[in-house]
């Protein structure tokens, strides 16, 4: 019996990954035997080539519509040689725990081929048009591939987890693997060159994982606490072990009194330096912490943006999810630095 083109490729695609995962960053010798950082942040970007890309894709494009910028950004590393346009139904800048769907998303989705969400309830007001849609066209949830194991427990969201996943890198290489199944569902003709994206990107996501743990490692404990407006990045901390405070309620745009009193005594007593905004949202709330920091007779600046909900614009450095992830990791790190750290190579 010939073996199915899906097992082929989801061996060589786990064969290949393996083998790329071995690579390390190097190890200094005479540091105790701890990591160094990378001499560089230069690293191979995902091959863009249009070598006879027309010729070979058939011309019906597929139409994808995704509720999240983070969506879209996989979209368009696995698909954009195969796909219109991507719609985002929830747009930067809005929280899609907040979102209500209008009926032209419902429009949206009905036209489409595939629709990709996020799941664990981080679309709350998307659910019920989703389940309508989902009788005729295939919705399916990047999530859906994750175990309880390897999520965060929260009764603040409907599903019981914390749903802001992207931010631990291990548990992204999974939705990569799961990417090929849901894009191989409404085209598996292209299954192959989507387990060859796998490959690419997933080799990729090994390198500024291993990089951004190296660099985060070079913070001292006691300066390893992330203060953010959103409570989006609870997963970068437990991956790169950060101690994460937000200002807004979970769930929420909004923060009340007692949250902002309880954050600031946080800041002085902890003697934090810096607390970070977030890219997609204003930052008067935030100066509103500084601003009773300052009142109690402390003092915190504000760093540079973070990006928990949004990535950036189009043909901008952030607009790919790895790029956007080593530019997080050098915000930080020149914020929570010990005096004497070495500085990252730009």
């Amino acid at each position: 019996m010939k073996p199915s083109r899906r097992l082929i490729v989801m061996t060589l695609t786990a064969f290949v990954f393996s083998a790329a995962s071995l690579a390390v960053i190097p190890v200094a010798c005479g540091n105790g035997g701890k990591e160094k950082p990378a001499a560089s942040t230069s690293i191979q970007e995902v091959p863009r080539t249009d070598d006879d890309h027309e010729s070979r894709y058939r011309p019906e494009p597929l139409n994808i519509v995704v509720t999240t910028d983070f969506i879209r950004e996989l979209v368009y590393m696995f698909a954009r040689y195969r796909s219109n346009p991507t719609p985002i139904i929830i747009k930067p800048g809005t929280n899609p725990l907040l979102y209500k769907a209008t009926e032209s998303d419902e429009t949206l989705m009905m036209d489409a081929d595939l629709v990709i969400y996020n799941g664990l309830g981080l679309e709350p007001g998307l659910s019920d048009t989703l389940e309508r849609v989902g009788k005729t066209v295939p919705c399916r949830a990047i999530t859906a591939c994750l175990s309880k194991e390897d999520l965060i427990r929260s009764d603040l969201y409907e599903s019981g987890y914390d749903p802001h996943v992207w931010w631990d890198l291990t548990l992204w290489e999974k939705i990569l693997r799961y990417m090929v199944d849901i894009l191989a569902t409404v085209d598996p003709e292209f299954e192959f060159d989507y387990g060859s994206t796998f490959i690419r990107y997933g080799q990729e996501l090994s390198f500024v994982r291993r990089y951004i743990g190296s660099w985060a490692s070079r913070i001292p404990g006691e300066k390893r606490i992330l203060v953010t407006l959103h409570d989006a990045f609870r997963y970068f901390g437990r991956a790169f072990d950060f101690e994460v405070k937000s200002l807004y309620l979970p769930g929420t745009d909004t923060m009340n009194q007692k949250r902002l009193n309880e954050l600031a005594d946080f800041i002085i007593a902890g003697n934090i330096e810096t607390v970070f905004p977030e890219k997609a949202f204003p930052h008067d709330d935030l100066q509103r912490l500084i601003n009773e920091v300052e009142k109690r007779g402390g003092h915190v600046t504000s760093g540079d943006e973070l990006y928990a909900y949004s990535l950036g614009e189009m043909n901008t450095p952030e607009y790919i999810f790895l790029r956007a992830s080593r530019i997080m990791i050098a915000r930080i790190y020149k914020e929570l630095k010990p005096p004497d750290g070495m500085d990252m190579p730009k």
